[in-house]
């Protein structure tokens, strides 16, 4: 009984993940801002689903708050080129993974940030100009 209920808490979670990061997404490209509300909401419920599923008191949970911490340095650094909303982001993302898995969906987000951005200025076969 145990093992079905944290199997049900944890794909809830993962369900609640998603939507969160679809929805702060959304109103990062719409208003250029997120909403400080919007993040401490997010980081509360994974914050609770993470306590009910037993993993609060994990290391690599615990770990995984040094990337958003590193995140809001860097954006200090910058003078805010990496926005402070984007490092509450990743802070808050270490209410619901573990260090490794941030550091693998980080690597994910840069690689795939890499090839939109090839494809963004890759060379019109037309003209060799840039196409945008």
């Amino acid at each position: 009984m145990f093992k079905m209920w944290k199997s049900l808490l944890e794909n809830i979670q993962g369900i609640v993940l998603m939507v969160g990061l679809g929805f702060l997404a959304l109103e990062d490209i719409k208003t250029r801002k997120i909403r400080s509300m919007s993040i401490i909401v997010f980081a509360l419920v994974g914050a609770i689903l993470s306590f009910l599923n037993g993993n609060w008191f994990d290391w690599r949970l615990i770990l995984g708050f040094i990337p958003g911490i590193i995140v809001l340095f860097l954006g200090l650094l910058t003078k805010e080129t990496i926005g402070y909303g984007d490092g509450l982001v990743v802070l808050a993302l270490g209410c619901y993974l573990n260090i490794f898995e941030i550091i693998g969906l980080s690597m994910l987000a840069l690689t795939l940030a890499g090839l939109a951005c090839l494809l963004y200025t890759s060379p019109s076969p037309r003209d060799g100009l840039l196409s945008r």
